[in-house]
């Protein structure tokens, strides 16, 4: 009977000891996966702040495999293709978060400039518009307004929305820049208009004047043939 007891604590025993090893502890597993995800994380920024955006996009998604750093890691990508200038990838993540945070400010932000930054002024303009009625004090955003309108040729909307920084924003220094910056554009544009037509009557004038040289060499040879035809019947 004591050797079949003990041979039973013997054997608890035995379990006992292979529950407590770490591959057993509740928990334990997640803990450290978690881990090694967040150093993929603290890795990928210390990448970043060293502007070495290439190395720190490759552990941003490591790090992103893991449920816990999704989120984070999509938007410090978003930033990080941001930095490089990778304007397309940017575009992509900055609108996959968006829909999940709609109402992020920073994040439409981020989205207007890169649209400006592709070309897609319209695009842009439509953010900017809606961040101003929204926030009609920051005067940032009719700035950047009007600054797409000068790039886009819009000079008559682009006066119009100078006005309103001149009448929103008295204490604005930067308004007669900006009227400057048209003014400057619309000589610009009417000195190369001037020159294109000067050169295009200087092309006319010459054709002409060769239209009429050719029409004399052709006179004076009609008018030598019929000299040498009434010599030649004399």
């Amino acid at each position: 009977m004591r050797k079949l007891i003990s041979a039973s604590i013997i054997l608890v025993s035995l379990l006992f000891s292979s529950c407590v090893t770490d591959n057993f502890i509740p928990g334990r597993k997640s803990t450290v996966n978690k881990n090694l995800y967040q150093e993929y994380l603290n890795i990928g920024d210390a990448y970043y702040d060293l502007k070495k955006y290439d190395k720190a996009l490759e552990y941003y998604k490591l790090a992103s495999s893991n449920r816990a750093f999704r989120w984070a890691c999509t938007y410090k990508m978003a930033d990080t293709y941001f930095r490089q200038g990778n304007w397309d990838e940017a575009e992509k993540l900055y609108l996959k978060l968006l829909k999940r945070d709609e109402n992020n400010l920073q994040l439409k932000e981020s989205l207007a400039f890169v649209y400006a930054s592709q070309g897609k002024f319209q695009e842009s303009l439509e953010i900017y518009s809606m961040l101003q009625e929204s926030y009609p004090e920051n005067q940032s955003f009719l700035e950047n307004q009007i600054v797409l309108l000068i790039s886009s040729g819009e000079e008559d909307s682009a006066r119009e929305k100078i006005d309103n920084l001149k009448t929103l924003f008295p204490d604005n220094t930067k308004a007669e820049t900006y009227l400057k910056k048209l003014d400057d554009d619309k000589a610009a544009r009417e000195a190369l208009e001037e020159s294109e037509e000067a050169e295009s009557s200087e092309t006319e004038e010459g054709e002409t004047s060769a239209e009429n040289e050719e029409a004399s060499e052709s006179n004076t040879s009609e008018a030598s043939f019929a000299d040498e035809s009434e010599n030649k019947s004399d």
